[in-house]
């Protein structure tokens, strides 16, 4: 009986988590919306670094390529950089 009940509090947190993130979303959301209705929406270039991010992303898959027999290879620019915008 004991661990019955350690499983459903463990359930229970974690879609209380689950909730309260998809809340969290949602609010964000109609909080957007209303600055842009209100044309109060500000935002701000940033610059994104995708040589970083794509050389990132080949060490982080190359280990689970190579459980699976595969190889995964990539050559990366350094300096390849592009403008994104953010929410204020």
């Amino acid at each position: 009986m004991q661990a019955t009940g350690c499983w459903m509090s463990r359930r229970s947190l974690e879609l209380f988590r689950t909730t309260s993130v998809r809340l969290a979303l949602l609010y964000a959301g109609l909080f957007s919306i209303a600055q842009i209705e209100s044309r109060e929406a500000r935002v701000v270039f940033g610059s994104v670094d995708l040589s970083a991010i794509t050389g990132a992303v080949l060490e982080a898959y190359r280990p689970a390529a190579e459980d699976k027999l595969q190889t995964l290879n990539g050559q990366v620019a350094e300096g390849v950089t592009s403008q994104a915008i953010a929410p204020c």
